[in-house]
């Protein structure tokens, strides 16, 4: 039982905490990530994203 405590004393080290990444495509979906506990949000501008098939912020 000591070894396996070890072993995941050990990956825990290497790979550390795992992040929570939330889209975002708008400004109320940025404000739910954050609120939920988001460690990490994207969002995509006009053209320039990974989500075109979704709502998107804008330049302006």
């Amino acid at each position: 039982m000591d070894s396996d405590n070890m072993k995941v004393s050990r990956i825990k080290k290497i790979f550390g905490r795992p992040e929570i990444l939330a889209p975002a495509g708008d400004m109320d979906s940025l404000k739910a990530a954050i609120k939920g506990g988001a460690d990490a949000v994207y969002l995509g501008v006009g053209e320039f994203n990974a989500r075109q098939g979704a709502t998107n912020f804008t330049l302006e």
